[in-house]
């Protein structure tokens, strides 16, 4: 499915030429995980159950025109699980869970955005709204028993990014952030990058380094089972290729 996207992305920038400015990128991002969860039960905190630090991908992709009246279109996909087993004295989905147990972080996430770049030279100033779709489960299992949480949810979300690219000089800073507060769920989503631009003629190659942090509060929300207070934060490292 994101083959065929960035595929399909990437097939319409080159159609359109001039009209469309398209970038797409990828990369493996390493994040620690911290924080607070409840199932009907204990609230217990994450790390403690052993959670590794862990390493999956993630995918982006733009799509710019000249039409001032229809937003830009941003995609940004993340794969996330991390795993532990340990020594755990914990009640949750109303099961009490211990000794030597599994838990199961699962928070994959897709982002779409419409966005707008304000006309100021030099540096490029994004401003959109979009919505966040989270697939997410946390499940303990040991001991002849095993308890599963849902936390997928889609929530709207403000998007506000900068870009500057150095006079000169093959290198580009970027950052962005995306954000929601609804009753008492919050998310933010905090990210910067150097890149450099290896290659660059009509398609323009690039390589990227940064750090991202991803803070998720959901507590009463519609649909979610568990209630979670955590942080998935870490380096990143990626390319991508720019027309």
């Amino acid at each position: 499915m994101k083959k065929f996207l960035i595929l399909s992305l990437s097939l319409c920038a080159s159609a359109f030429g001039d009209l469309l400015g398209f970038g797409a990128g990828g990369g493996a991002w390493q994040a620690d995980t911290s924080g607070k969860a409840k199932y009907d039960g204990d609230r217990f905190d994450v790390e403690k159950t052993g959670l590794d630090k862990t390493t999956n991908g993630y995918l982006w992709a733009y799509i710019e025109h000249e039409i001032p009246i229809l937003p830009n279109l941003r995609i940004d996909s993340a794969a996330f699980s991390a795993d532990g087993n340990k020594n755990i004295n914990v009640n949750f989905g109303k099961t009490n869970f211990n000794g030597k147990t599994k838990t199961d972080l699962q928070m994959n996430q897709i982002d779409l955005v419409g966005y707008y770049i304000l006309p100021i030279p030099a540096i490029d100033i994004r401003l959109g709204l979009g919505a966040e779709i989270i697939d997410g489960s946390l499940k303990l299992s040991g001991q002849g028993k095993s308890k599963d949480a849902d936390l997928s949810f889609a929530l709207p979300i403000v998007y506000g990014g900068v870009r500057f690219d150095l006079p000169s000089l093959p290198i580009g800073l970027e950052a962005d952030v995306k954000y929601v507060s609804y009753d008492k769920s919050r998310i933010g989503d905090a990210r910067a990058k150097i890149d450099w631009t290896f290659v660059d003629s009509v398609v323009k190659a690039a390589i990227e380094l940064g750090y991202r942090s991803r803070s998720i509060v959901i507590k009463d929300l519609s649909g979610v089972d568990a209630e979670i207070d955590i942080t998935i934060d870490g380096p990143f490292a990626g390319a991508s290729i720019r027309f």
